[in-house]
């Protein structure tokens, strides 16, 4: 019954049949391709499960975790203390001038801020990762990018910190 609809159609309906028919057909075949030759070359590999993925919530870290809470107050310190001397050092400037100097105080800051959080964000990196080898997590992700499933870690996080500030802190106050 087909071969007499082909027969009736024209070249260019024809060609047109023929592109919806065989494009889907090219670009599933050439998928399946690509992923049998993928497989074989070992570049696929097993995608994290659920049981595989944990997250953390960042929110209650900075909020928990007291050394973020000094590094932050450190660097608003640190960015008062500059912006009054550059106020100071300022005065009677041009414009030029005064960008110029702003520019140096805004590099000044920068660094500060880097010296300041650094290691902050490391002890938290440093845990997360910790605990990710614990628990047998392959993947960790921000809880604020999970719609579904994974396991929270937040607390096991938030324990590994506070335990090492508080050696950290046992450990400077006995010398």
């Amino acid at each position: 019954m087909s071969g007499g609809l082909f027969r009736k159609m024209r070249g260019r309906e024809f060609m047109q049949v023929i592109r919806r028919l065989a494009v889907p057909g090219l670009l599933i075949g050439g998928a399946v391709v690509l992923l049998v030759a993928a497989s074989s070359m070992g570049v696929l590999r097993a995608a994290p499960s659920g049981e595989d993925i944990g997250f953390v919530d960042m929110t209650r870290i900075e909020k928990e975790y007291p050394d973020v809470q000094k590094a932050l107050s450190s660097i608003q310190q640190e960015y008062q203390k500059l912006q009054k001397e550059l106020d100071e050092k300022a005065k009677g400037l041009d414009d030029a001038a005064k960008k110029k100097l702003l520019d140096e105080y805004q590099k000044k800051l920068d660094q500060r801020k880097v010296e300041l959080w650094g290691p902050v964000d490391n002890r938290i990196k440093g845990a997360i990762r910790d605990v990710a080898k614990e628990q047998g997590l392959n993947l960790m992700l921000r809880s604020e990018v999970v719609l579904h499933g994974g396991k929270d870690v937040t607390d096991a996080v938030l324990k590994k910190l506070n335990a090492a500030s508080n050696a950290a802190g046992n450990a400077s106050g006995k010398k």
